[in-house]
């Protein structure tokens, strides 16, 4: 079974293995960052995965390897400087592009699996760094040396047991701290975020109408779908490279003529979402 070609075969950029277990310390960082509510409306729902996140088996009984997989999704620079939207929307929605490619790969290998993309109570980039793709920077993403933080990530949970890729150091931000510096709502602190003040949770997680405190963070900025500032600063992202796998188009949202494209992340927001966050960021 040569996992590792049909991997390549299908389109992913990177991959590893880990074993499934989970450190107890993961948990309690985890545990800790949502008690301290920078979990912001997402805590009932993190925290009703915690027995999962903790213990994999109870998601997939029989567990014996995690397959980590990675895809780069930079599509290039913005080309105007309002009513930005972040650079993982562009294309095709992730979810379903990558979704299609690990159902295929779980077909491939023996015994039990499942797959999520996003989609489940499992800590992607704690088993992104232990099967050696990359290291968690201080703006919270995984940072690979290939791709820069411009990646996406999958899961696939199997019954087989497989080989642990070597994980080894992958790097570190040092005494660099340009993302915790540009984030213009101050939401960064030393590989955390608080939600409550990300301009990518507020315009695409918020459900509702925007409360003073949050219109006042949302006014002005040029991004109304996401966030790339953090990435934008990094040092680590000059390695980024373009790629229209996604089939990227930039959006052009108009707060007069609020189109939708198919197959478009932008659907999670809704129209009335993107409604409020044009109508908020337009406030200087």
């Amino acid at each position: 079974m040569n996992i590792e070609g049909k991997i390549f075969e299908l389109g992913f950029d990177l991959f590893g293995i880990a074993s499934p277990e989970v450190p107890g310390s993961e948990i309690v960082f985890f545990e800790k960052w949502i008690s301290k509510g920078y979990a912001a409306n997402m805590e009932g729902w993190l925290a009703r995965g915690k027995e999962k996140r903790a213990d994999l088996s109870k998601i997939l009984p029989g567990v014996k390897s995690v397959i980590v997989v990675g895809m780069n999704y930079y599509p290039g620079d913005h080309r105007g400087d309002k009513n930005l939207v972040a650079r993982y929307a562009w294309g095709d929605d992730y979810h379903e592009v990558m979704g299609e490619k690990l159902e295929e790969l779980s077909r491939e290998i023996p015994g039990e699996s499942k797959w999520y993309t996003d989609t489940g109570s499992i800590l992607e980039r704690y088993f992104a760094v232990k099967a050696g793709l990359g290291f968690i920077g201080k703006n919270t993403c995984l940072i690979t040396p290939e791709f820069g933080s411009w990646v996406f990530l999958g899961i696939v949970l199997t019954t087989v047991e497989l080989e642990p890729t070597t994980s080894k150091p992958m790097g570190n931000c040092g005494d660099c701290r340009k993302c915790i510096d540009a984030c213009p709502t101050g939401a960064l602190s030393e590989k955390k975020i608080d939600c409550r003040k990300c301009i990518s949770y507020l315009t695409i997680e918020k459900k509702g109408n925007f409360n003073p405190e949050e219109k006042g963070m949302v006014a002005g900025q040029k991004f109304v779908f996401g966030c790339d500032r953090c990435q934008e600063v990094c040092p680590h992202n000059c390695r980024a490279k373009k790629t229209d796998v996604f089939n990227p188009r930039t959006p052009d949202l108009d707060i007069e003529d609020l189109k939708i494209p198919q197959k478009s992340p932008l659907r999670r927001a809704k129209k009335e979402g993107l409604a409020r966050n044009l109508s908020a960021g337009h406030r200087a």
